[in-house]
């Protein structure tokens, strides 16, 4: 059953569709599912894949080292990222990363329609804003612990548990924050998992609903969806379930936005994002000053 939302007149034509969500949380899968329901990718040279997603990430080089030059301007990595700073909207910085952005975004998507996907923006829509118009967003929502495991796995150990988690509580925290007015569907990855064939019609419903012109392909781009291997789901509680349901709790689809109510965020979250900012912070320097270093490969 679509649940909705709606604020004001129904649009026309929606010319693009943005998707958000923290790493890990299905945003890949649900981008594919999209592309396969008519929405145009950037430019075919400009996607990006790696081995630890084999079926592809469907995201844009350009625009993921734009996304990174913003986190680095503003003192942080997509993996450790602090609060941005008070009025970093209106600052001197911002100013100049817009036309970069704009001319970047141009130069990827060409045409009048257009999909885009990065985790990344979690951290950097409310600077994409400013810049882009006429989108809606598709905010995926995934639990806690598959999330926390598979960038566990992903980075080799190298990020405990503990530090994974706290990231994908501040991602989701911030995406709700910078999705506030816009039109959005939200998907819930595990229920898509679960049952494909539904949840792709619901989100072609939102879609739809949205102004965003869409082909009949359901069954095609429900088959596109293919459960993880491996042990993504621990024994015993489920952390981060509360904000895992209220992330999941309000409708389906809207066309202005609203956060919904979300519980307090445990007190170590942020000691802990700091801590793997300076250990990030050092890391780099060290690899840097390492380079440079004759008979270091």
């Amino acid at each position: 059953m679509l649940r909705s939302v709606c604020g004001g007149d129904l649009p026309t034509m929606t010319r693009g569709v943005m998707v958000v969500g923290m790493h890990r949380s299905g945003t890949s899968a649900v981008t594919r599912v999209i592309n396969l329901l008519g929405v145009p990718l950037g430019r075919a040279d400009d996607i990006y894949s790696a081995e630890d997603n084999p079926s592809g990430h469907w995201e844009s080089r350009q625009l993921c080292a734009v996304d990174n030059l913003i986190l680095r301007v503003f003192g942080g990595f997509d993996m450790a990222m602090p609060p941005m700073p008070r009025s970093w909207l209106q600052s001197r910085r911002a100013a100049h990363l817009r036309p970069v952005m704009r001319a970047a975004f141009d130069n990827v998507y060409q045409g009048e329609r257009w999909l885009w996907k990065d985790p990344r923006i979690c951290l950097t829509l409310p600077l994409w804003r400013q810049v882009l118009n006429d989108f809606c967003a598709v905010f995926v929502v995934r639990n806690a612990d598959p999330v926390t495991r598979s960038l566990h796995r992903r980075e080799g150990g190298s990020y405990p548990l503990s530090y994974c988690y706290a990231l994908w509580d501040d991602y989701n925290r911030r995406a709700v924050a910078a999705l506030s007015g816009l039109p959005v569907v939200t998907v819930d990855f595990d229920s898509m998992l679960e049952d494909p064939l539904h949840q792709v019609k619901l989100l072609s419903e939102g879609l739809s609903f949205l102004g965003v012109q869409l082909n009949d392909e359901i069954g095609t781009a429900a088959a596109a969806v293919h459960r993880p291997t491996g042990p993504d789901r621990a024994a015993g509680p489920a952390l981060g379930q509360r904000l895992a349901t209220a992330l999941k709790s309000g409708p389906n689809v809207s066309h202005n936005f609203r956060p919904p109510p979300l519980p307090g965020q445990p007190w170590w979250i942020r000691p802990t994002l700091r801590a793997g900012c300076s250990w990030l912070r050092t890391r780099e320097r060290w690899d840097t000053a390492s380079s440079t270093l004759p008979g270091v490969p």
